[in-house]
């Protein structure tokens, strides 16, 4: 019975929920360099062979209208993985394993090849306000 519940539990876990987004949601985020405050602004583009391609534009001054940095990265699900990924003209690199489908506080994985691990530390209900 636990083995069929712990199947069940696991097939549901595609990973859509972390990277399918509608073209055009976007998210800013204040970063800090060096103790100066910037900004981040992530922009959906376009989903395309399972992956959803989102643009990445840094901004060192947050008033600025042009980006210090720009690159389009990729959010898919690769080897039961959701993995985050760099365009780099047709093709994409994979960058590292964020999360691995079906896990569990507790478990760990390979972010990527033999470099770097990462661990599960649990799930925690957050609550925010609308609009934010």
């Amino acid at each position: 019975m636990m083995l069929a519940l712990l199947i069940l539990t696991t097939q549901d876990d595609t990973g859509e929920r972390f990277y399918k987004f509608r073209k055009d949601t976007a998210w800013t985020f204040t970063v800090k360099d060096d103790g100066k405050e910037g900004k981040l602004v992530m922009a959906v583009l376009e989903e395309k062979d399972g992956k959803t391609f989102v643009s990445s534009k840094e901004y060192k001054d947050p008033n600025s209208a042009d980006p210090s940095k720009s690159s389009t990265l990729a959010w898919f699900v690769e080897d039961g993985h959701f993995a985050w990924g760099s365009q780099r003209g047709d093709s994409v690199k994979t960058l590292w394993h964020i999360y691995k489908l079906g896990s569990k506080k507790g478990d760990s994985w390979k972010a990527l090849g033999n470099e770097g691990v990462v661990n599960h530390l649990g799930i925690e209900e957050v609550t925010v306000p609308a609009g934010t």
